[in-house]
C-alpha cells in the first residue's frame, strides 16, 4: 500500500518527525521527509535485546511509558492554560493519563500493528486549549464560578472528542480516508506552525511563572525574577534535544528526564530550600487539594445535584462548534498521516498490510470512548514510537498493554502523584521541546519541501491565525491556498495555449507554397487551446487573441470602409468580378522600401505587384481549435463570445475547429459565438470568403466551422491561394505542374548558381529520360510500408495521400521534427496514423530512397477535385525515379543529377523549415 504524503504532525517527545526521521535511518533525513520513504527506510537498527520477547515487550512497554508521561503533565498545562483552572491542574493531569490509556488499550486491542503506541497528541492541542480559554472568559464575563467554568469545559471536550471519534469512524466506513488528506498542505503547514509557537511560548510561559501570548507579553521576559527562570528552562530544553540527536539507546531519554528532575531537588538540598519554599516561590505547583477516590474526579464536572447540568454554560458550550470542526479536520488529517507514515517505516518483509479504513476506525472508537468516560482529550497513534518499538523487534502487544495499565494506575493511585515533586522549568522545557520542534520543522525545514509560494502561503497562514484566530486563519490559509492553484492552473493552461501560423498536412508545389509564404503572416494566425478553460484563464487568453487579431489588421492595411489612393505606378488590383479596386496607401509593403516581399520570396521583382494586389484582397483568418479542450465554463464562453464580435469589426473570418464535445459547441452559440447549424465536414465543401470584408456582417452571418484542425486550416489555405491565383502568384492548386515547372519554380527563388533558370527546360528534358511516366487511378498504391524504397516519385497532377504509423517513433520516415509537424498540423488520427496530402508539383517518397531504409509509410492516389490538387476525375500523374536511374543519371548526365539534387534538397529543407514553425507553435 503506497501514499504520496507530505508531512505527519508530531505526538510525543519522540513523535518529532525530525526525531523519529533519525531514530529511523540514522539521521540525515529532514522533518518531512520521514513519511516519504518508500519502505524500510534501510538497515533496521542493531537489536537491543536478542532474547526474551516477553521482556522485551515489558521494557519497551515501560520506556515507552516514561517517555510519554511528562508529555502528557505539559498537554495538561496547555490545555488549562488558564489562570481559572490553576487550581484543578494535578487533577486533571490524572484526566490525561486516563484519556491515554483509553487510547492505548483500543489501539492495543484493535490495531492490525502489534506494537502500535496510541496516546493523546498535541495536534488538536490548540484547539483543546482554545476551547478552555474561551469557557472561562464567557463564564468570567456571565458571572459563573471557575468550578462551573471547568465543569463547562470538560464537558465539551468531552463531548467534541467523542463526536470527532464518531466523524473518524464515518468517514473510514465511508472509504473516505484519503480524501482527508486533500486539505491543503500549506494551510495544514501554518497551523501546525503555530501549534510549535503557542507549545513554544506555553512552555517558556510555564517555566517562568508568566503568560505570553501577544507581542507585547514577552516584555516581561526583561524582568530579574522571569529572567532567572528562563536559564534553567532553556537549558533543561537544549538537553533534551542534544540527548535526542546524539544518543540513540532507548533509555537515553527517560534517564536524562529523571536527571533534570534530580539535579533541581539536588540544588534545592544543596542551597538548603525546602519543597513549600519552593512552591511558593513558584519553582513548583502547590498540590492541590485531594480529590480523593479516583472516581471522585468526575465531580469536576459541576453537573450539580441529580446530573442537573444547571451549572453548565451552555451558550460558551455552543459558541465551540467551530472549534469542533477544526478540530474533526485536524485529527482526521493527522491520524491519516500517522497511519501512512507507520505503513511506510515499517521494514520491507514485514508480512503486514495496513488496511488504512480499518486503522482510521480504531482511532475513531479510541476517541468516542475516551470522549464517553469524560476524559475529553483527542489521541491518535504516535508513530515514532510506534516505528521505533517495530524496528527494536518488539512484537507482543503487551507493549501496548504495559503502557495502559500504568497510566490506568497513574490515574487510579490517590495522592496528588508526580506532579507537585516536578519544578515547573521542566514542564516548560518539554513544551519547549515540543514548540521548537515543530516550529523547524514547518516554518524552516519545510522550506525546501514546498514550492515558493506555499512557503509563503505556510507563513500567510500562520500570521492569519495569529491575528484572526483559528477558524477564520485556517479558513484564510485554505482560501488562499485555493487561490494560488487558481492561479498555477491558469498559468499552466496558457502556457499550453500555441499562437502561430497555421499549417495544413497538404505538401504544395513550391510556387504555392512561396505564395502561402507570402500572405501567411499578414492573413492568418491559428491559435491551439488546450486543458480547461475557465473563468481564470478567460481574460488573458482574449486578450492574447485580441492582440493577434489587432496584428493581423494593422498588417493588412486594409479597411472595410473603401477609402482609397494609388499604388506607386497607378496599379490597381484586379477584382474576382473583373472590376478593379484601387490600393489603399496604408499598405505595409509600399512601406518597406527596397526589401520588397516578393523579392524576398521569389527572388525577383516580377511578381511584386501581384503581392501587392494579394495582400490588400486576401481575407484575413482566425482559426480556433478546441481539439485539446476538455471542458470550458460560462466565463470563458462569454469572453470567446465578446471575441468573436470583435473580429468582425476588424475584418478577421473566424474559424471554428473541434468544437467538441456539445456541451462546449452549445455553450460557444449559447454566448455569442455565431456557430452554423453543423459543422462543415471539409474544407471542399464550405463555401468560399467573399474578401476582406468577409467578416464585416459577422453578427448576422455563420463564421465557418469544421470538425477538424486540418480541415479549418485547408480552407484558409484555400482562399488564400486563390486570391494569390488571381494576383498571378502561383497556379491554381488543381493544375498540373510540369516537371520544367517545377525545376523553374524553385531555380527562380532560390537563385543557385548550379540552378538557374535558363537551365531549367533543358535540365528537365535530360531528366525526363531517367524517369517512368506513371497515369494512376483513385485507389492505386505507390508503395506500402516495409517495402524496399528503391524510387521516388514527383507529382504533376492529382494528389497522393500518405499515411505513417506514429507509434514507436524511431523507425519511422521522418525525422523528430517532422513526426511534430505531423502531430501539430492536425492530420486526421486513424488510430495510430496520421494522414497527409502531396499535390501538384510536390516530390513524394525521397527521403526513404535517400537514406537506404525500408518504407516507413504507406501511399495511395487519394480522390479528385475541390482544389487540393486532385484532378476532376481524382487521376494522378506521376514521374517515378528508381535508385537504379539515379545511378545512371550520375554517369550519363551528371549536371542534370546536380540540378534535380538542388531541388530535392530545397523542396525538403522547406519542409522541415514548415515543421520548425509548427514545433515552436506548439511550444
Amino acid at each position: 500500500m503506497s501514499y504520496v504524503l507530505h508531512s505527519t504532525p508530531s505526538g510525543t517527545p519522540l513523535a518529532s518527525p525530525r526525531a523519529s526521521a533519525e531514530a529511523e535511518a540514522g539521521g540525515g533525513l529532514g522533518d518531512l521527509e520521514a513519511p516519504l520513504l518508500p519502505g524500510g527506510g534501510g538497515t533496521p537498527p542493531k537489536q537491543l535485546f536478542e532474547s526474551g520477547g516477553v521482556f522485551k515487550a515489558i521494557t519497551f512497554g515501560l520506556i515507552n511509558t516514561c517517555a510519554g508521561v511528562p508529555a502528557l503533565i505539559a498537554f495538561c498545562a496547555v490545555v488549562f492554560k488558564d489562570p481559572a483552572y490553576e487550581p484543578w491542574i494535578e487533577p486533571l493531569c490524572k484526566f490525561f493519563f486516563l484519556a491515554s490509556a483509553v487510547h492505548q488499550a483500543v489501539v492495543c486491542c484493535l490495531s492490525a500493528v502489534p506494537y502500535a503506541v496510541g496516546q493523546v497528541q498535541d495536534v488538536g492541542l490548540i484547539f483543546l486549549s482554545a476551547m478552555a480559554s474561551s469557557i472561562a472568559a464567557a463564564c468570567a464575563a456571565d458571572g459563573y464560578s471557575a468550578a462551573a467554568a471547568l465543569g463547562t469545559s470538560l464537558l465539551t471536550m468531552a463531548v467534541s472528542t467523542f463526536v470527532v471519534g464518531l466523524g473518524l469512524v464515518a468517514v473510514a466506513k465511508a472509504q473516505l480516508a484519503s480524501v482527508v488528506q486533500y486539505v491543503p498542505l500549506p494551510a495544514i503547514g501554518g497551523y501546525l506552525s503555530f501549534v510549535g509557537y503557542f507549545c513554544f511560548a506555553s512552555g517558556l510561559g510555564l517555566g517562568c511563572g508568566i503568560q505570553l501570548g501577544t507581542l507585547s507579553s514577552w516584555v516581561q521576559l526583561w524582568d530579574a525574577h522571569v529572567a532567572a527562570r528562563v536559564a534553567p528552562t532553556l537549558a533543561s530544553c537544549f538537553t533534551l534535544m542534544w540527548v535526542m540527536a546524539r544518543h540513540k539507546h532507548p533509555a537515553a531519554l527517560p534517564l536524562t528526564l529523571l536527571a533534570i528532575v534530580a539535579l533541581f531537588h539536588g540544588c534545592l538540598a544543596a542551597l538548603g530550600v525546602s519543597l513549600e519554599e519552593a512552591q511558593q516561590a513558584g519553582w513548583l505547583l502547590k498540590p492541590a487539594a485531594s480529590t480523593g477516590r479516583f472516581w471522585d474526579l468526575w465531580l469536576l464536572f459541576d453537573l450539580g445535584p441529580g446530573l442537573s447540568l444547571q451549572h453548565i454554560h451552555w451558550s460558551a458550550a455552543l459558541q465551540q462548534v467551530g472549534k469542533l470542526l477544526g478540530l474533526f479536520l485536524l485529527v482526521c488529517f493527522g491520524s491519516c498521516m500517522d497511519i501512512a507514515a507507520i505503513s511506510s517505516g515499517m521494514n520491507q518483509d514485514s508480512p503486514l498490510r495496513l488496511d488504512f479504513n480499518q486503522e482510521l476506525t480504531t482511532i475513531g472508537i479510541s476517541n468516542m470512548l475516551s470522549g464517553a468516560v469524560g476524559a475529553g482529550f483527542t489521541g491518535s497513534f504516535i508513530f515514532s514510537q510506534t516505528i521505533w518499538s517495530g524496528r527494536a523487534g518488539v512484537t507482543s502487544r503487551l507493549n501496548g498493554a504495559v503502557i495502559a495499565l500504568l497510566e490506568f494506575g497513574m490515574f487510579a493511585l490517590p495522592g496528588s502523584g508526580l506532579v507537585q515533586y516536578l519544578p515547573c522549568f521542566f514542564f516548560g522545557s518539554l513544551l519547549l521541546l515540543f514548540g521548537l520542534e515543530i516550529m523547524l520543522d514547518w516554518m524552516l525545514r519545510s522550506y525546501h519541501k514546498l514550492s515558493a509560494a506555499e512557503y509563503a502561503l505556510l507563513w500567510a497562514t500562520f500570521g492569519a491565525i495569529s491575528v484572526f484566530g483559528l477558524e477564520a486563519g485556517i479558513a484564510a490559509g485554505c482560501v488562499g491556498a485555493t487561490l494560488f492553484f487558481v492561479f498555477a492552473y491558469s498559468k499552466a493552461q496558457l502556457s499550453n495555449f500555441s499562437l502561430g501560423q497555421g499549417h495544413s498536412g497538404i505538401v504544395r508545389s513550391a510556387d504555392q507554397e512561396a505564395a502561402l509564404e507570402l500572405l501567411r503572416p499578414t492573413h492568418m494566425v491559428a491559435a491551439r487551446l488546450r486543458g480547461f478553460l475557465f473563468f481564470g484563464t478567460a481574460n488573458a487568453i482574449s486578450t492574447r487573441l485580441h492582440a493577434a487579431a489587432k496584428s493581423l489588421e494593422a498588417a493588412g492595411g486594409t479597411s472595410s470602409s473603401g477609402s482609397s489612393s494609388e499604388l506607386g505606378g497607378g496599379a490597381s488590383l484586379p477584382s474576382g468580378n473583373g472590376a478593379v479596386s484601387p490600393i489603399l496607401a496604408t499598405s505595409p509593403w509600399r512601406l518597406r522600401g527596397p526589401q520588397r516581399p516578393a523579392d524576398r520570396v521569389y527572388g525577383d521583382s516580377s511578381k511584386h505587384n501581384g503581392a501587392l494586389f494579394a495582400s490588400v484582397a486576401a481575407p484575413k483568418f482566425m482559426v480556433v481549435d478546441f481539439s485539446q479542450v476538455k471542458g470550458l465554463d460560462a466565463t470563458a464562453a462569454r469572453t470567446l463570445g465578446a471575441l468573436f464580435r470583435d473580429l468582425a469589426q476588424l475584418d478577421i473570418a473566424p474559424v471554428v475547429t473541434a468544437a467538441r464535445p456539445a456541451d462546449i459547441r452549445q455553450l460557444l452559440k449559447a454566448h455569442g459565438v455565431p456557430l452554423p447549424p453543423l459543422p462543415t465536414a471539409s474544407a471542399q465543401h464550405a463555401a468560399p470568403a467573399s474578401g476582406p470584408s468577409a467578416a464585416a456582417e459577422l453578427d448576422s452571418q455563420h463564421c465557418h466551422e469544421f470538425l477538424t484542425y486540418e480541415e479549418g486550416v485547408r480552407f484558409a489555405e484555400q482562399q488564400l491561394l486563390a486570391v494569390a491565383v488571381t494576383c498571378g502568384l502561383c497556379r491554381p492548386p488543381s493544375e498540373a505542374v510540369t516537371l520544367e515547372q517545377l525545376l523553374l519554380a524553385h531555380a527562380s527563388q532560390a537563385a543557385l548558381p548550379f540552378a538557374s533558370r535558363e537551365e531549367a527546360s533543358s535540365t528537365a528534358a535530360a531528366i525526363q529520360r531517367y524517369c517512368t511516366t506513371r497515369c494512376l487511378q483513385p485507389g492505386e498504391q505507390l508503395w506500402q510500408e516495409g517495402q524496399p524504397a528503391d524510387s521516388f516519385w514527383i507529382i504533376e497532377q492529382g494528389r497522393v495521400t500518405v499515411e505513417q504509423l506514429v507509434a514507436g517513433g524511431g523507425g519511422g520516415g521522418a525525422t523528430a521534427a517532422a513526426a511534430d509537424q505531423q502531430a501539430d498540423s492536425g492530420r486526421q488520427r486513424r488510430g495510430s496514423v496520421r494522414v497527409f496530402v502531396f499535390g501538384p508539383g510536390s516530390i513524394a517518397g525521397v527521403v526513404d530512397v535517400f537514406l537506404h531504409r525500408t518504407r516507413s509509410s504507406s501511399a495511395v492516389v487519394g480522390s479528385g477535385g475541390g482544389g487540393d490538387g486532385g484532378g476532376g476525375d481524382g487521376s494522378c500523374r506521376a514521374l517515378q525515379i528508381s535508385r537504379e536511374a539515379l545511378g545512371r543519371m550520375a554517369m550519363e548526365a551528371p549536371a542534370a543529377l546536380h540540378f534535380l539534387q538542388a531541388v530535392v534538397m530545397r523542396a525538403k529543407i522547406l519542409d522541415l523549415g514548415t515543421a520548425a514553425d509548427m514545433v515552436a507553435a506548439r511550444v
